[in-house]
């Protein structure tokens, strides 16, 4: 089970290679490219292939299969479940009561209020029943039956348009090329249109537009499929789908959603797990390729979840050979990040200044939260201060005894500093000088002090701030341009 939370990806569940059923998970921040375990405290019971959505606030989890293994497997079909707050790290249990029997193998869709479970196995045959969830009263509500389709599972299924519209799955000896529209608010179905529908088919991918849902992939119990449709509920039609460019036929492939694009990648072949996939436009009926640097090692039954700007993929499995004699399932723990845009280092900015720390960088499409295009912070904790100051400005007397003078055009701090070192000599700002006012945040300066007869007093502005410890402005350049040096004042 996977979602993405605006700035996490959760994952939960699953089984390991021991053949255990996990009721463990973790949460990813692509920003910062960090794990946080989910608290074991309150979790459902461990399972794989269960519902899974992301309310706005919680993820929850429900129903799916309890495995257990071995020397026997054992598969306990659930109808328990979970809602994992990320803030709190805590988990409440979703009711028993109303809910539907236990299955595994459903569909899920989230209206924007409720989630919507239907169909799936019971571990004795296909269910053609659901319900209804509202996790804002932790209640259920049952799902007419009256024109539901044929009972199922493997199918796909999306929000589109305001329905519930699913199709294709199989019931263990048929595969369906039908499906059904069901109206949340209304509790009533309608059928979809067969006409120009892809060919019968299970364990396909299903999106949706928002206005549309489109299908690929899959199998019909003896090819693998690289070809799908796109059906628009308004009008109960189907339009065919290009194959040119397409990705190889698959199963248990990860399929996004970008807003503009169906990206899909990796999944079963048959015999092995795959590493490559592709990009589909629907409004242009066309496939682009996606890029094979960097990717993930080859895997099917992977999460995938749209950030916004990238695809992430974790977790899944291989189908690896064992001395040419055979072949196992290895479970992976590894995953990648596939963006679409360019990616470019952004800078960790703590202090919230403008500025990052050129030490914290990631790559990205676009900074996300908590980060910059621009480095060179050179304290990154305080946010008055990012830059060594640039030099004084403007120094001039106001009075016979008066000094002014003006900030750095670059400050590098919004409250720099002074120094105002005065010699008797002008080619000598160190041993013939002296510090008349040490780090004052005044821009002016009184000073008493009276030269001999027929000498003179010469003075130098210093800024300074802290950026990270005592950060020096230069001094500004004598008449034939050597850069100017002076005491340091304590």
């Amino acid at each position: 089970a996977a979602v993405w939370t605006g700035n996490l990806m959760i994952v939960w569940g699953g089984w390991d290679s021991g053949g255990t059923s996990l009721a463990s998970g973790g949460r990813y921040d692509p920003a910062t490219d960090t794990w946080a375990p989910t608290t074991l405290a309150g979790a459902p019971q461990g399972r794989l292939l269960p519902s899974t959505i992301w309310t706005g606030d919680r993820m929850i989890i429900w129903g799916g299969v309890l495995y257990q293994c071995c020397p026997i497997s054992n598969f306990t079909p659930l109808n328990s479940g979970g809602r994992y707050d990320p803030i709190a790290d805590s988990w409440t249990a979703t009711t028993l009561s109303g809910a539907p029997t236990p299955r595994y193998l459903q569909t899920t869709v989230w209206t924007g209020s409720r989630m919507v479970v239907w169909g799936g196995y019971d571990q004795s045959a296909a269910l053609a029943s659901g319900g209804r969830y509202d996790p804002a009263t932790n209640t259920w509500d049952a799902m007419s039956a009256s024109g539901a389709p044929a009972a199922r599972y493997n199918h796909g299924a999306v929000m589109a348009a305001g329905s519930m519209v699913l199709w294709g799955g199989e019931n263990g000896t048929t595969q369906f090329g039908d499906g059904g529209r069901y109206d949340p608010a209304g509790d009533t179905w309608l059928p979809l249109s067969v006409s120009g529908a892809p060919a019968a088919r299970s364990s396909h991918s299903a999106i949706s537009t928002d206005s549309s849902m489109v299908v690929w992939g899959g199998w019909d119990r003896t090819t693998r499929m690289n070809t799908g449709g796109r059906y628009d509920p308004v009008t109960d039609q189907w339009s065919g789908m290009s194959n040119a460019g397409a990705p190889s036929g698959r199963t248990s492939h990860s399929t996004v959603w970008t807003g503009a694009e169906m990206i899909v990648w990796g999944g079963s072949s048959g015999s092995s797990g795959l590493d490559s996939g592709g990009r589909y436009d629907p409004v242009s009926d066309s496939w682009s390729p996606m890029a094979s640097i960097d990717s993930p090692r080859r895997r099917a039954a992977a999460t995938g979840v749209w950030t916004g700007e990238s695809m992430l993929i974790w977790g899944g499995y291989d189908t690896v050979n064992i001395f040419g004699g055979g072949s196992f399932d290895e479970e992976l723990a590894t995953g990648g990040q596939y963006c679409l845009c360019p990616m470019s280092a952004v800078y960790r900015d703590a202090d919230a200044d403008g500025l990052g720390d050129s030490g914290q960088t990631i790559q990205a499409c676009a900074p996300p939260p908590g980060y910059v295009v621009a480095g060179g912070d050179c304290n990154d904790a305080d946010g008055a201060n990012w830059a060594t100051p640039g030099e004084a400005r403007n120094l001039q007397f106001t009075n016979a005894t008066s000094l002014s003078w003006s900030p750095p055009s670059a400050p590098g701090s919004s409250a720099p500093h002074y120094d105002v070192i005065r010699s008797g000599s002008a080619a000598d700002f160190v041993s013939a000088a002296l510090c008349t006012a040490t780090d004052t945040p005044l821009l002016s300066l009184g000073d008493s002090g009276i030269p001999a007869v027929s000498a003179r007093f010469h003075y130098l502005i210093r800024a300074r701030n802290g950026c990270p410890a005592n950060a020096f402005g230069p001094l500004g350049n004598a008449s034939n341009g050597t850069p100017r040096t002076a005491l340091t004042c304590p």
